[in-house]
């Protein structure tokens, strides 16, 4: 029977030390896990930060170019007034009147009338006036 006591006693510290070894490795394997954890949360932190950055740079390079292209825009609306109103300077000191062109005292009362938006007649011209309905004076080779 003494036997059978140093058996079960060479058992139980065989188990108690078994036991004792896996929860050292399972603390071992706890702090490993948790630092491992913590390496890859400060990873994913560091990469979200410089994801931001990035961000943030891309937008300020962004802005940048809006503001040229904004510049840019203004200067050539600058520019296009600026030739705008020197040939329109040009095209008022300018004198157009061709002597060679002259209309006769009808072709004078039919333009003032059609710039004036009224219905021109040439004398004789009642007729053709009223058969095209349209208050132009109908086309020389229409009349009848």
């Amino acid at each position: 029977m003494k036997d059978a006591w140093l058996a079960l006693s060479f058992s139980l510290l065989l188990f108690a030390g078994a036991f004792g070894v896996y929860r050292l490795g399972a603390s071992h394997a706890a702090e490993k896990g948790e630092a491992a954890l913590s390496r890859c949360e400060e990873e994913h932190a560091l990469a979200v930060s410089s994801a931001v950055i990035a961000a943030l740079e891309a937008q300020k390079r962004q802005i940048a170019a809006s503001a040229r292209t904004e510049q840019r825009s203004v200067e050539n609306a600058a520019r296009v007034d600026r030739i705008f109103n020197g040939l329109k300077e040009a095209s008022h000191a300018q004198n157009h009147v061709d002597r060679t062109c002259r209309l006769d005292a009808d072709g004078l009362r039919l333009w003032d009338a059609a710039n004036a938006g009224a219905s021109p007649s040439a004398p004789g011209d009642d007729a053709a006036a009223a058969k095209a309905g349209d208050g132009m004076p109908a086309d020389p080779g229409t009349r009848g």
